[in-house]
């Protein structure tokens, strides 16, 4: 069985100044889905879209960003269910090497 929902990325790390791209997936075309970057539990960033835009996809800018660990976490509002389903995914944003 398919989870309600997936957020993947294609890097798992990116230097400060990159951006990162991330793709969503949920069973359902009913809905919306909060995106969000997050620092531990604080929200950098998010997008807001209805599940019927298709493709699911976006992404963060790391400009502002201090090094560290982030995650991407994805949260599938269904009016039906009470709770939203939520998927993660971890992404380090490393020191520009060249950003002396």
């Amino acid at each position: 069985e398919e989870p309600p929902v997936e957020i993947s990325t294609p890097l798992d790390e990116c230097y400060v100044g990159e951006t990162i791209p991330w793709t969503a997936k949920t069973v359902t075309t009913n809905g919306n889905l909060a995106v969000a970057l997050l620092r531990g539990d604080r929200s950098v960033a998010e997008h807001r879209l209805p599940v019927s835009a298709r493709p699911l996809r976006g992404t963060f800018e790391t400009g502002g960003l201090q090094p560290g660990l982030y995650t991407l976490q994805a949260k599938l509002h269904v009016a039906a269910k009470p709770a939203p389903h939520t998927a993660r995914r971890q992404v380090i944003v490393a020191p520009d090497p060249f950003g002396w």
